[in-house]
């Protein structure tokens, strides 16, 4: 499937508009946030993607089935590591917030990975990424 026009001024928005919110489950969180990005990248919800209302939501359906399994049954499989990363593309990553869950996404901006952190969007080398879904053509 192919990005559609415009696809770079909408994630600079999307980066630019979360910079500064605080981590929320079903808000603002990894599965949000890179939801969002799909949508910008394909003008379409990905079908079943992983989303909850609010922690202990994620808690139960993370114990069931991690993020990546999740995400993969979702958008499809993912290419290991971060080499192959491009901006738009989602990117799992170690999660800030490992009493919660192991690994998180994060979305590709170039050089860096963007996800949520608890007070603004925490932003990563690339090189910290583990698997990789290349989002559109």
């Amino acid at each position: 499937m192919r990005r559609i026009e415009g696809w770079e001024v909408k994630l600079r928005e999307l980066i630019e508009a979360h910079r500064f919110q605080p981590f929320r489950f079903g808000t603002n969180d990894c599965a949000t946030m890179a939801a969002r990005d799909y949508v910008i990248m394909l003008g379409e919800t990905p079908k079943d993607f992983p989303s909850w209302r609010n922690a202990s939501e994620a808690d139960a359906l993370l114990k069931e089935a991690d993020i990546e399994t999740r995400t993969t049954a979702s958008i499809g499989k993912p290419v290991d590591g971060w080499k192959m990363a491009r901006r738009g593309d989602i990117v799992l990553i170690p999660s800030a917030f490992q009493s919660f869950s192991e690994m998180a996404l994060a979305v590709c901006v170039g050089t860096l990975l963007a996800s949520p952190g608890q007070t603004a969007i925490s932003f990563v080398p690339l090189s910290r990424g583990l698997k990789t879904w290349r989002i559109g053509d």
